[in-house]
């Protein structure tokens, strides 16, 4: 067989290609169970923007691992996945687990929050305030 050597820029456009153009026996290829295609998403996010992102607090523990404390006064969806995006960060930076800690003023009835979507799931630990003397 043909040897090609496709360089690591080359590589992507290869990849998507073939996949593109194979798309409906993507499962069987990679042998795993999947639902069938039912259409092509973006694949290039364009964004540029400059903001600083201040986190509430952050501390490394004793064990290595990173304090993550938000307070809110309600947690919302869009909050949860602006925590887990600073919490990303802070694990490309430190490469250590992070534990996020939400402060909720107004209170809240689950000792957790998060999100599930996919590959990716993301819970934090919810301590009510509204509950606290003082």
């Amino acid at each position: 067989m043909q040897q090609f050597d496709v360089t690591a820029h080359n590589y992507d456009f290869v990849f998507k290609d073939s996949f593109n153009l194979f798309k409906n026996d993507i499962a069987d290829f990679l042998e795993v169970e999947l639902p069938g295609i039912a259409s092509y998403l973006e694949t290039e996010f364009a964004k540029i923007e400059t903001n600083l992102e201040l986190l509430d607090l952050n501390f490394m523990l004793k064990d290595g691992s990173i304090l993550h404390l938000e307070e809110e006064a309600e947690i919302s969806v869009s909050d949860l996945i602006r925590f887990a995006s600073y919490d990303l960060k802070l694990y490309n930076r430190y490469r250590d687990r992070v534990r996020t800690i939400v402060l909720c003023i107004k209170g809240y009835t689950d000792s957790t929050a998060g999100f599930n979507c996919g590959s990716l799931g993301y819970n934090s630990t919810v301590v009510d305030m509204s509950k606290k003397d003082g």
